[in-house]
Formats: structure tokens, sequence, C-alpha cells
């Protein structure tokens, strides 16, 4: 062989060793992807399988719950309307417990005192005073009970739900109690399950079914769950006594059981509730694959050998090619998104601007695409950013912060907006700011949203107005005249009083008012009411808190008074005019009005502390004859008293129609 072939025959000889060995590592590296797939398939199966009928469990668990979580609503919201009834004697026992038993759908319905008395009605039936719920209950805690025997229901089985009723100052008085039994329990919590190859039931820590038996699944076909499962196979050093340890434990737990030759999943959850596990079951050859990831998976390990393959064929010419389609492929796709974006942004009711950090400028467009140019450094952005012609000052610098924070890294802010437009309507706004940073982390952009919340607000303030007034009267209740009394009283500018300077509180009581509803009817009753709280609010400032406490019962308190002897001026000119502004029925009953005042810090520091005081005074009043103030000072004998007698005032002509139509009625 001559030097010549030598030199012509070594690159041939290199170039087939050089494709020999791209040919094997090509052939070992599809054999190590195919390996490395088939693990990773085995391990995302397997857990796929049990995340599925994990999140099976989990939904229908939570459904579980949201059953047993309406009757205990119904007996919360009730407890609240049986308290508010019994403190103001509106409706007997016997009538709440059947309204209850109604709208529940309860076998029974019952009450329970702060002494564990059980009572149907007004009569006690049974001492519960040792049962655990009702001790749970008395700790403010709303239960459920196991299945347990009532000798007042004839012994039957019943699952109870209790709810405690607590007076106003949010102390418990009493449970409500509403029983089912079992038959009925199950109806009421039973679940409508999409796929009847799943199955989920409720259980106890006995293992009874506390829904009804599924005869389609052996799990759950009949009897007690602990034996059904007694004599199954497990995997994984499963077992029964495995199992309910866990349930005792409060843990939830999966495992895989093949009964009869049969594999079946099962995953047990606690739902909340006296350690009841919700257990759903689904037979193995029944399981749905449901896993993208593994669809996912056989994609890239396809296309991955694919490309391995065409490396060895394809040029760069093809390669350049490709590369300039994904890119345009690319930008049609922003181009698109960003024809999204703006399509999406003009069909909302918020209002989106850009903000460019570096340019201090914020790029706002209408929806009818026409673009405003904002400036930060404006003093009047804020105005125009709202399309406001005047802004507060405070509300002007609130929105200028938020720039500021953004340009100084915070990665979002937001404020809310009020301001007053030309026709004296109010609107209140919300800004958002969200920052956008480069690969350094500073902030370069930042997208805005403006949003109109105005109905949102006047819907808050009107449930605001209405959780606080009196429905009758319009006064304050008496939760919200204790909260305004106690801020006051808290308020360290308000301990801070001049010499012969006291706040007050008067408590009063109109005179003879369950005669007029005895003798003239509630809807005279109520008209006097209201007649008498709108010469409250005449005669006191704004600033003073009138309340209606209850029924005929009225609390004024008066912080930063003159003088004692100013409030009992005050007290006395009110007695005065409720004699004359009441008046319209005295030839059937004489109506006035009889006051009991304490003073702070005279009298105590807290609002529990001058109202015991002020209602002293007002029992003495009443005692003494009522129509008259008294001021509370320890001694009722010596305790200073205003009696007035009532003085007749002419009625004017509508005054009299009103006082004739009433005595027609």
């Amino acid at each position: 062989m001559s030097v010549f072939e030598r030199k012509h025959r070594q690159p041939k000889d290199y170039q087939a060793i050089i494709i020999s060995m791209f040919f094997i590592l090509g052939i070992l590296f599809v054999f190590l992807l195919l390996k490395d797939f088939s693990d990773n398939y085995n391990k995302i199966k397997k857990t796929e399988t049990e995340q599925y009928i994990k999140e099976v469990s989990a939904k229908n668990a939570a459904l579980l719950k949201s059953k047993l979580e309406q009757p205990l609503e119904l007996l919360s919201h009730s407890a609240v309307w049986y308290s508010e009834l019994s403190e103001s004697g509106k409706a007997e026992n016997k009538e709440v417990l059947n309204l209850v038993l109604r709208e529940g759908s309860f076998d029974a319905v019952f009450y329970a005192d702060s002494k564990g008395w059980l009572y149907s009605s007004d009569t006690a039936v049974l001492d519960i005073s040792a049962y655990d719920s009702f001790q749970q209950a008395m700790q403010g805690k709303r239960n459920i009970s196991d299945v347990t025997p009532y000798s007042v229901l004839y012994n039957q089985p019943m699952i109870s739900f209790a709810s405690p009723i607590l007076d106003w100052n949010q102390q418990t008085q009493g449970v409500l109690y509403g029983f089912y039994n079992p038959e009925k329990f199950a109806v009421i919590s039973s679940i409508d399950q999409q796929n009847e190859n799943e199955v989920t039931t409720l259980i106890d820590q006995k293992g009874s079914f506390l829904l009804s038996p599924v005869t389609t699944n052996v799990l759950f076909a009949s009897g007690n769950f602990w034996n059904n499962i007694e004599n199954a196979q497990f995997e994984d050093q499963g077992s029964s006594t495995k199992i309910q340890q866990e349930m005792r434990d409060g843990n939830s737990g999966f495992e895989k059981i093949l009964i009869d030759g049969e594999q079946h999943l099962l995953y047990y959850e606690p739902i909340g509730f006296n350690q009841w596990y919700a257990v759903t079951t689904i037979r193995k050859t029944d399981l749905v694959n449901t896993s993208s990831s593994v669809n996912q998976m056989v994609m890239a390990l396809t296309t991955k050998i694919i490309g391995f393959l065409f490396l060895f064929f394809l040029s760069t010419v093809v390669c350049k090619h490709i590369f300039q389609k994904r890119i345009s492929s690319t930008n049609r796709e922003l181009i698109f998104s960003e024809q999204r974006f703006r399509i999406a942004a003009s069909m909302t009711a918020n209002t989106i601007f850009d903000y460019d950090i570096l340019t201090k400028r914020i790029s706002l467009s209408d929806q009818s695409g026409f673009k405003t140019i904002l400036d930060v450094q404006d003093p009047v952005f804020p105005q125009k950013l709202l399309k406001i012609d005047d802004l507060p000052q405070k509300e002007s610098e609130l929105i200028k912060e938020i720039f500021r924070n953004i340009d100084m890294g915070i990665e979002t802010e937001s404020c809310i907006i009020c301001a007053t437009q030309a026709n004296e309507t109010t609107q209140w706004y919300k800004i958002k700011l969200t920052s956008i940073l480069d690969e350094e982390k500073n902030p370069i952009h930042a997208v805005g949203t403006i949003e109109d919340i105005s109905q949102q607000k006047h819907v808050e303030k009107d449930l605001l107005i209405r959780a606080e007034h009196d429905s009758l009267t319009g006064l304050y209740n008496r939760k919200a005249a204790i909260q305004r009394i106690d801020q006051v009283l808290m308020d360290p500018a308000s301990q801070i009083l001049m010499e012969n300077e006291v706040h007050a509180v008067l408590l009063i009581d109109m005179d003879n008012f369950k005669l007029v509803n005895d003798t003239l009817g509630h809807l005279v009753g109520d008209q006097l009411l209201v007649k008498f709280s709108d010469l409250l609010s005449k005669k006191f400032r704004k600033t003073d808190t009138i309340c209606r406490l209850g029924g005929d019962e009225f609390l004024i308190f008066l912080p930063k008074m003159n003088s004692p002897q100013f409030v009992m001026e005050k007290s006395e000119d009110l007695c005065i005019a409720a004699n004359q502004y009441l008046q319209g029925h005295q030839d059937v009953v004489e109506v006035s009005c009889s006051i009991g005042i304490a003073f702070a810090p005279l009298h105590g520091d807290t609002f529990h502390e001058l109202y015991q005081k002020a209602d002293s005074a007002l029992y003495h009043a009443k005692r003494f004859g009522k129509n008259r103030c008294f001021v509370y000072d320890g001694e009722a004998e010596s305790t200073t008293a205003v009696v007035l007698e009532p003085q007749p005032v002419e009625e004017t002509d509508q005054e009299k129609t009103d006082s004739e139509s009433e005595e027609t009625k």
C-alpha cells in the first residue's frame, strides 16, 4: 500500500469510526431516554393515582362538611333571634322552637338553659348538663354530637346540632338544640356523586356508616366498615388496625386494598366534626387516567428522538429556517397577545394605564382608543388621571405618594380616593399600581388600574347605618350606643375636663307606656315612640348619643356638659316638653317620662358603672311618683328630685285630626 493511498484512506476510516460512534451513542441515548421515561412514568402514575383519589376525597369531604354546617348556621342565626326575642319578651319559647323546627326540617328542637335543663317549650324535660355537646356549647362552640339515645325522644337514637345562645354581653345564656334521627341525617347529609365508580361515605370512630350503605361497593355495602375490611389484603404494610389508629390520631391516609381478587384504592380524611371521617374508594379497574403529565412526557420524548435523528440529516440552512419561523411565530403571538390585552381592557369597567418609571410618563387610553399622556411631575396630574376638575389636597397627595413608592422599588401600591363631583355626589376610586422589574430587579415600568367602587362604598355605608340604628325610631341601637360611649370615655382627650364639666348619662323611661299598648293598641304605641324619638332629636345636640335601648326605654349620653346643674335643667326641660309634646290621649292614658341621671367621672368611668347608677336613679324616680328627674347620689331619700305636672297646650288642627283618627281606631 502506497503512502498516497494511506493518506486518503485514513480520513475515510476516521469518518466511519466517527459515524459508528455517533450511531452507538445515539442508540445508547435513545435507550437511556426510554428507560428514564419508563421509570418516570411509573413514578408519576403512582403519584397521580394517589393524588387523583385524594382530590376526589377532598372535594366530597368539603361537600359533606358544607352539608353539616348548614343546620348549624340555621341554629346560630335562630339563636341570635331567640336571644333578642327572649330579652324583649315578644315571643314564647314554644313559638320560636316551632319556627326553628319548620325552617330546619329537624325531627325535634329544644332549648337548654345555662344549668343544663332541656325544655321542649316552657317545661324542663331532661337534665343534659353532663352531656359533652352541652358543655361545648356553653363554652361558645357550635357542635354536632355522635348518635346518642335521648329519653325525652323515647330513647330513640338521635344526632344533635347545638348552638350557643348569647345575650347582648356575648355571654352564653343557653343552648339551642336541633335533632335528627339517623335516617333523616343520612338524607340531609347525602351528596350527589358525579361518578358512580367514585364512592364517598361518612363513618364514625366505631366504623358505623352515618350515610346510607352503598350496595354497589363491597367496602360500604352493609354492616360495619371495620368488619368489611377486616379480612382484606393490604399493600405497603397497611392494615385495618393501622387505619383505625390513624383515624384516632386525626390523620388522613391512602391505602390499596385487595378484596375478592379486585383491587380498591381508598382514601380517608377527617371532616372536622366528632372525629368523623369521609372515606372515598374506587376500583382500580374503573380508574380513568386523567394524567396530562404522561402525555406531555411522551410528546417530549418523541420530539427529542426526532430532533436527534434530524440532526444527522438537516443542514444549517434548514435549522436557520426553522429558527426564523419560530421567531416569526413568537412575534405574531406577541402581537396577538397585545391585541387580546387591549380588547380585554376595553371591555372591563376598570381604567387601565401604563406608567414608565424612567420617563415619569403615564399612558392612559379610553374605550374609544384615544390615548392621553400625563407627566407625574405635573402638580395637578392626579385630577387629570381621575378626570376630576377639583380634588382635595389630601387625596391628591395620597395619589402622588403611591407613585413615589413605585419609583423607590415597592412592588405593589394602592390607595382609595374619595372625591365630590360638581353635582355634589360622592365618588370613590381604588387606584392600584404593580411594578415590572428588569433583570437586575430595578423597577422600569408599572401597570395601573382605576376602579370605581362608589356603589360598593354606598352599600357598605347603608349596611352600617342599618346595623347601628333602631329600625322603628331611627335612633342608635343598644350595641352602637355602647360602642360610641365607651369610645368617648376611653379617649384620653375626653378624660380631660374643665372645672365643673361632666359627661352625663340620662336613662329615660316613658310612664304608662304599657297602658297605652293595652288600651290603644301597639300601633298607637309605636307612633308614640316615634314621636318621642323625634322630640329627643330636636332637644339635644348632634354630638350627643341618643339611643333606644328597647321597648319604651331610652338613653342619652351628653359629653362635656358645662355643669351638673345645666344637665338637670336640660332634663327638667325635657320632662316639661314631653308632657306637652306627647298629649293627645290624656283622656285615656296620661303619658309622661321619668329620668335617671348619672355623671362621669363623679359616678363612674365606664358605661357599665354609669348605666347602673342612672338605672338606680330612674328606679327612685318611678318609685316616688314618676314624671320627674332623679340624680344618683347613693341615697334615694336624699337624692334631688324634680317633679313636674302635665301642662296642656293648644293642639293644632292637624294634631286634633290625628288624635280623633287614633281615637276612632
